[in-house]
C-alpha cells in the first residue's frame, strides 16, 4: 500500500469514527460488523488496522483514539 493510500485509509477511519453522535451509537455501528459471520476477512481486517495504523496515528496527531478503539473492540 502506498503511503498515499495508507493516509487515505487512516483518514477515512477517522471520519467513520468521528460521525456517531454517542458512544452506544459507534458500538451499534461497528457491532454490526462484528456480528457478521460471513464477513470474518473484512472484520479482522479493519481491527487490525484501526489497531496498528489508525490509532497510533491519532495518538501521534494529539487526537483522542477512543473511538478508535471502541470500535476496534466492537470487531472482535
Amino acid at each position: 500500500m502506498s503511503s498515499r493510500e495508507l493516509l487515505m485509509w487512516k483518514t477515512f477511519f477517522k471520519g467513520v469514527c468521528g460521525l456517531p453522535k454517542t458512544s452506544d451509537d459507534m458500538k451499534d455501528i461497528f457491532s454490526r460488523l462484528g456480528e457478521a459471520k460471513e464477513h470474518k476477512a473484512l472484520k479482522r481486517n479493519c481491527r487490525e488496522f484501526l489497531k496498528y495504523h489508525v490509532g497510533p496515528w491519532l495518538v501521534k496527531k494529539g487526537e483522542d483514539a477512543q473511538r478508535c478503539a471502541l470500535a476496534e473492540k466492537c470487531l472482535r
